[in-house]
């Protein structure tokens, strides 16, 4: 009972949190995008696209996000009562942040 009542808890905090981090990271990534269409509007900013794009491969070479995706799935998946109690409140987090 212990663990199905932590789980309720963990999902609520977590939601409620992470709809406020994205809230935050969106208005900032939204902004630094303003940032920087105006610094190259004006020759001040060059932006390099094909080194970007090496660096963008590089990095998804070197750590598999399908993997570790994998992973955190089937995590999931072996455990029901741990997904559904802390789902359910997850997404009554995210409904109430």
């Amino acid at each position: 009972m212990f663990i199905f009542g932590r789980n309720i808890l963990l999902g609520t905090l977590l939601g409620f949190t992470i709809r406020k981090s994205i809230k935050i990271i969106l208005f900032l990534i939204g902004l630094l995008l303003i940032i920087i269409i105006v610094l190259s509007k004006y020759d001040i900013l060059i932006i390099q696209w094909p080194q970007i794009q090496l660096f963008n491969n590089k990095i998804m070479v070197q750590y598999d996000f399908y993997q570790l995706l994998n992973r955190v799935y089937l995590w999931f998946s072996n455990s029901i009562p741990v997904t559904g109690s802390f789902g359910l409140e997850f997404v009554i987090g995210l409904k109430r942040g």
